[in-house]
């Protein structure tokens, strides 16, 4: 990428007998990690750069893919149990934030426990949950596991939630009955082909890795895909301006991973130093970089151009949830750690009656 950025400046130099002005990074995922790995590894690359629900941690997001899928062999839950499950985590934690509109501000807040809230039952069903299925659901919140350390945090409530057509975020991404889910394709793939550098030509098998010992084996492929580096210093000393944004609902990739990257780069840099810089917002119900049961619909890039041109730093955006062509809600997004809090009175639907509030 760091070539052709190169190689496109000079282009359009050559063209239009000028450099560009200002240049400018806009991608989701694994464009999301490249924008990261750009800011990282080749700082002057870009003067701002958007990256939205960055797979920053490729390695793990991927290890944490074959963990869930593990979980879910010994107990799989079906799809007709995800509206189910859908409806108890959000019975039980809509209101956390001061409002019952559907949606967690801060899923973090959601103590949210299978054993306690799901209906069970001892041979199963479409309503209710058996106890190894409720044993399931714990392993995949509390995330993966060497030796007894969690290296990745585990699946987050709220992630399993029905959009307005029906379909839960787990569904294929998780939960498939038509061939592996997203995650296990993605997740074996790696494992198989990419984990373990140099190849061993020893074939591995997702069922029976053991996480224990062939886990701390990976090693050189981290520096090659992941965008973990928490010293932004470089882009920050040259004027570079960053804003991340993550789904909290989003089921392909852990949006606490999100967080704790803006954590660990508040750690190094130190927090009034990187708000100067770089911001990220959450947006609650959005699924991977759109749809989902939340306001998905928003533009990012504008407050982030007049971030880098008028040094207007973005202290919300707002956000919309479109529905046959017509917003049906608006919420503002709030630079973390704020989030938008009800002012108490109001239609529910309409973010005029939110506002962004420390926790």
């Amino acid at each position: 990428m760091h070539v052709t950025v190169n190689t496109a400046k000079a282009i359009a130099a050559r063209y239009y007998d000028r450099h560009p002005s200002f240049s400018y990074w806009d991608g989701c995922s694994t464009g999301g990690r490249q924008g990261l790995m750009a800011a990282q590894r080749y700082p002057a690359d870009f003067d701002g750069i958007l990256a939205g629900a960055p797979v920053l941690d490729l390695t793990n997001t991927q290890i944490w893919g074959v963990w869930n899928a593990r979980a879910l062999l010994k107990a799989p839950i079906s799809r007709a149990q995800l509206p189910v499950l859908a409806k108890a985590v959000m019975d039980k934690c809509d209101a956390i934030d001061g409002a019952k509109d559907g949606l967690i501000a801060d899923p973090r807040q959601c103590n949210f426990d299978p054993a306690q809230d799901l209906k069970t039952c001892e041979a199963g069903g479409s309503d209710c949950f058996t106890p190894a299925q409720v044993e399931t659901l714990k392993t995949l919140a509390g995330g993966v596991k060497i030796k007894g350390e969690t290296i990745f945090p585990g699946v987050q409530f709220g992630t399993e939630g029905v959009d307005p057509t029906g379909v839960s975020g787990w569904d294929m991404w998780m939960v498939s009955e038509q061939g592996p889910s997203r995650q296990l394709a993605y997740g074996e793939t790696f494992v198989k082909n990419m984990a373990m550098l140099p190849a061993s030509g020893k074939a591995i098998d997702w069922k029976t890795f053991d996480f224990d010992s062939e886990y701390p084996k990976i090693g050189a492929i981290r520096e090659i895909v992941d965008a973990t580096n928490p010293d932004l210093s470089e882009f920050q000393k040259r004027g570079g301006r960053m804003i991340t944004y993550f789904g909290w609902s989003d089921p392909a990739l852990n949006p606490m991973m999100g967080v704790n990257y803006y954590e660990a780069v508040r750690k190094q840099m130190g927090a009034e130093r990187t708000a100067d810089f770089y911001r990220l917002f959450m947006v609650p119900g959005m699924f991977h970089c759109t749809a989902g049961y939340g306001t998905d619909v928003f533009d990012a890039f504008t407050p982030l151009m007049d971030w880098v041109e008028n040094g207007k730093a973005p202290t919300v955006i707002q956000a919309r949830q479109i529905k046959e062509g017509k917003p049906v809600m608006t919420r503002p997004l709030c630079p973390y750690p704020q989030s938008a809090r009800y002012s108490g009175s109001g239609d529910l639907k309409d973010g005029a009656n939110f506002e962004c509030k420390m926790p």
